[in-house]
């Protein structure tokens, strides 16, 4: 069962190592990341479909608070939405944990 963002508990590093690298749907060539600097402000995740080579899952998409509003998401989104046309993806669909294998 996923937990609700406002019930998630803080991502320790061995979490995300464990949704992220131990997960075979990842593609890291699909993950975003936005940067001011050397700090990560935001990031936009697309991932594998196990049902087919020409579709992919959105996973997390997020900015920190103190730079949200200002359309960082919107051009991660439209980055991730560039790869999947440049490698043939015809449909993304939204993740969920039963799709993507997360949570």
């Amino acid at each position: 069962m996923c937990r609700t963002p406002s019930h998630r508990p803080r991502w320790t590093s061995r979490f995300f190592e464990q949704r992220h690298f131990e997960n075979p749907n990842l593609l890291p060539e699909a993950c975003f990341i936005a940067l001011d600097g050397d700090e990560y402000v935001g990031i936009s995740e697309l991932w594998a479909s196990q049902a087919s080579l020409e579709e992919l899952y959105t996973g997390l998409t997020g900015v920190r608070r103190a730079y949200r509003r200002h359309g960082i998401a919107l051009a991660l989104k439209l980055r991730a939405i560039a790869y999947a046309q440049k490698h043939s993806i015809t449909t993304i669909k939204p993740g969920t944990s039963r799709t993507t294998g997360l949570c």
